[in-house]
C-alpha cells in the first residue's frame, strides 16, 4: 500500500505538461479595433500540478504568425523580463500602425527557472489611430 501512496504522490506532483493560454489583449480575445497605443497583454499559466507559478516571461509580435513562428522579423521581443506577473503587461514597443493585424505569443519560465516553452499565436488588430484617418464619405 505504502508503495501504491508514494506512486500515486509522485503522478500528482508531476501532473500534467503546463500550458499557457487564455491570450487576452485589453480583457479581450482576439479583439478587433483597439485604440490603445501600448495594448495590455494578459495570460494564464495552468497545470495540475501544485505550486507551478510564473518567475519570469517573454513576449515577442510580429506582423504575420510565420514570422512570429519562426522568432523572424519581429515588431518587438520584450526580452525575458523576471516578472510573477501574467495580468495587463502593456506592449512596449514601436508605433504601432492603424489597422494592422500583430500576432503575439509568450513564453514563461517557472519558479525553478524552467523553460515552460510558447503559447500558441493570438492577435489583435489596430483600429484607427488619428482622426485624420476617419472619414466621413
Amino acid at each position: 500500500m505504502l508503495a501504491w501512496s508514494a506512486a500515486g504522490l509522485a503522478a500528482q506532483t508531476a501532473g500534467e505538461p503546463t500550458g499557457i493560454d487564455a491570450l487576452r489583449v485589453e480583457y479581450l480575445e482576439n479583439p478587433l479595433g483597439i485604440g490603445e497605443l501600448h495594448p495590455r497583454l494578459s495570460w494564464q499559466l495552468h497545470s495540475s500540478a501544485r505550486g507551478v507559478a510564473q518567475s519570469a516571461y517573454e513576449i515577442r509580435v510580429a506582423r504575420n504568425e510565420a514570422s512570429l513562428s519562426a522568432g523572424e522579423e519581429l515588431v518587438w521581443d520584450s526580452g525575458k523580463l523576471a516578472s510573477s506577473q501574467s495580468i495587463q503587461q502593456s506592449y512596449a514597443g514601436p508605433e504601432l500602425q492603424s489597422r494592422q493585424r500583430y500576432f503575439w505569443q509568450v513564453k514563461v519560465w517557472d519558479a525553478q527557472g524552467k523553460d515552460l516553452g510558447w503559447s500558441g499565436a493570438a492577435h489583435w488588430e489596430m483600429g484607427l489611430l488619428s482622426p485624420a484617418e476617419w472619414s466621413t464619405s
